[in-house]
């Protein structure tokens, strides 16, 4: 998925600089791809991750067009809290010190 989305980034922003705004949306959505892809390999729960991320690119996509730009506000949102909610997964998951 990383090197998809940094194919992409480059595509977009050589070929046609108009559609930039689009990689915000693009880039969560390959990052939910990449998390359902490994989900086999992490906890249970990065999947309601991937479903975060994956709704996050659709809104971006869906409403994002109205500005036309590249919004920070965007990546800050939907980047920001899916990292937490990854470290979050994998601290309650792994991390932490189960009681027996």
């Amino acid at each position: 998925c990383l090197i998809a989305g940094a194919g992409l980034t480059a595509v977009i922003a050589t070929r046609s600089p108009v559609l930039i705004w689009l990689l915000p949306g693009l880039w969560s959505i390959l990052c939910s791809l990449g998390l359902f892809a490994s989900g086999g390999l992490l906890p249970k729960p990065i999947y309601l991750v991937a479903c975060f991320y994956l709704s996050a690119g659709v809104y971006a996509l869906l409403y994002d067009h109205a500005h036309e730009a590249f919004s920070s506000w965007t990546m800050i949102v939907t980047f920001g809290v899916g990292q937490f909610l990854v470290a979050g997964v994998l601290y309650w998951c792994l991390e932490r010190k189960h009681e027996a």
